[in-house]
């Protein structure tokens, strides 16, 4: 594994266009409660590394979960667990809700390496190793980034919210997802589509469109019953911060998830 990710990185030297980025890895996953209060904490412990290791670990993984069953592999209670050596990338992904309530969702590239044309939510960063307050790696650093750097849009770090950690058990990849609500501001649909089309987003190349979806429970359903289009963790980012702006609808939005799980149950028992 090693003298792969050296020649991963000779490559990428020699590369016109690729770089070898900075990143930062996971090490390991804290849950707890505050002892005195009982809310919940989350901590994760970061370790530096490079793009080259994790293309060439993630390439690794993948082969190697290709032809088994993910449930069997990776069963719930060692999904907390950072499996040592396999995490060399940290995602932040964000549903983002423009000034006229309209969530935005994306196309992926149909010329980039993996989920080409899937649906998508609106913003998908990976954590630089420099996005750092205090000298602590900081997701809201990541999130301001990758909106300002996927949609052009320039968000102040109080509308964004992180809603839950999940971990890409395909790729082996862990991530924050979230929201950003735009209500109050300049950015409504036309103003974001308009920046979009002028070239202010500058890293636009993963996806090649935008759609914009009302924002209410009737369209959320919607979207999310055409689930073989999706990018995973997209549809359930999508899921969780509709339920978080409509408690009040959080039924039949669970309704949805337990549909979409029937059939995986019924595959894992018919396989047994």
């Amino acid at each position: 594994m090693r003298e792969r990710v050296e020649q991963e990185r000779r490559r990428i030297a020699e590369s016109l266009t690729a770089w070898n980025e900075d990143k930062l890895g996971v090490a390991a996953v804290h849950v707890r409660r505050d002892a005195r209060y009982d809310d919940p904490h989350l901590a994760v412990d970061f370790f530096r590394t490079d793009y080259a290791t994790f293309s060439v670990v993630t390439n690794a993984w993948r082969e190697h979960v290709e032809s088994r069953e993910l449930a069997e592999l990776l069963p719930a209670e060692r999904l907390r667990h950072v499996l040592p050596g396999l995490s060399h990338s940290f995602g932040v992904n964000l549903t983002v809700v423009t000034a006229d309530n309209q969530v935005i969702l994306t196309r992926r590239n149909p010329q980039i390496s993996s989920s080409r044309s899937a649906t998508h939510i609106s913003a998908n960063e990976g954590m630089r190793a420099d996005d750092l307050r205090a000298g602590r790696p900081d997701p809201f650093k990541t999130a301001w980034r990758g909106v300002d750097e996927e949609l052009g849009i320039d968000v102040d770090e109080s509308r964004i919210v992180f809603h839950s950690l999940i971990l890409d058990a395909n790729r082996y990849q862990w991530a924050l997802l979230g929201h950003v609500d735009l209500s109050g501001t300049e950015w409504d649909s036309a103003t974001v589509l308009a920046s979009r089309a002028a070239g202010v987003a500058v890293d636009d190349w993963e996806s090649d469109r935008l759609r914009m979806v009302p924002f209410t429970v009737d369209s959320v359903v919607k979207e999310l019953a055409d689930e073989s289009s999706w990018i995973a963790h997209g549809w359930v980012n999508l899921l969780l911060s509709a339920m978080y702006a409509y408690p009040s609808r959080r039924g039949r939005l669970i309704d949805v998830a337990a549909q979409r799980r029937r059939p995986v149950r019924e595959a894992m028992t018919a396989k047994r």
